[in-house]
């Protein structure tokens, strides 16, 4: 995918006008950048130039370190946008880790690009203001998922979301605090999982064999 093409497919570019796109890619703070796999583009609390991040190519994974566990986030495919949580705040760190899981092409966007482009054009401003009211309704669907239903619909759910690669390697005293249940309810939802073939364990991974079906047992709250 080309530059041009990146902005094309991006949202907040949706409806946009052609001169407003190439004044993006003429501009000198504008990066076109190659992100190899395993490269972060943003690491959890540390200090950088706020930036936006329009996928053209490639896998991104967002995840947070908690107590020596990684915990996936999302996992972002081309056309996507990340970056957006470090701009305009009061802190100036970085709340997630945002790593290449497939080698990336990608377009860097300065805050002060973004400052102008909100304030010179109503058609970006409302479409970076339907992506962020998107982003809080996916967060908050994610928060309910977590929260509600029964031992097996929450962990399943949550190896849903979480996974990488058909994996989730975390402990089980880490999970039961992530679900919010306890120990021996954690246990039996794993057998569960286990006894319907959908999931088996290898210490602390847990390795996912059909996830169409656990996403199913995700969705009954019952």
């Amino acid at each position: 995918m080309t530059q041009s093409e990146a902005l094309n497919k991006c949202s907040l570019f949706k409806n946009t006008s052609e001169k407003l796109k190439k004044q993006i890619l003429d501009d000198d703070r504008t990066v076109w950048q190659t992100i190899e796999t395993g490269q972060c583009i943003f690491i959890e609390n540390s200090g950088a130039e706020q930036k936006l991040c329009i996928l053209a190519d490639g896998v991104l994974t967002v995840f947070r370190e908690h107590n020596g566990n990684r915990v996936l986030l999302n996992e972002i495919k081309a056309p996507g946008i990340v970056g957006a949580a470090s701009l305009f705040g009061e802190s100036s760190f970085y709340q997630t880790t945002v790593k290449a899981k497939k080698r990336c092409q990608v377009l860097l966007l300065q805050q002060s690009q973004m400052n102008e482009l909100i304030k010179s054009d109503g058609e970006f401003a409302m479409n970076y203001i339907r992506f962020l009211s998107d982003r809080i309704r996916f967060l908050n669907k994610r928060i309910a998922s977590f929260t509600s239903g029964s031992a097996v619909s929450r962990l399943s759910m949550y190896l849903a979301n979480r996974q990488i690669d058909g994996k989730c390697e975390i402990s089980r005293a880490r999970l039961a605090t992530e679900l919010d249940i306890g120990r021996a309810s954690l246990y039996r939802a794993l057998d569960t999982l286990t006894q319907q073939g959908i999931i088996e364990t290898d210490g602390k991974v847990i390795i996912i064999l059909d996830e169409e079906r656990l996403i199913s047992f995700g969705q009954d709250k019952t």
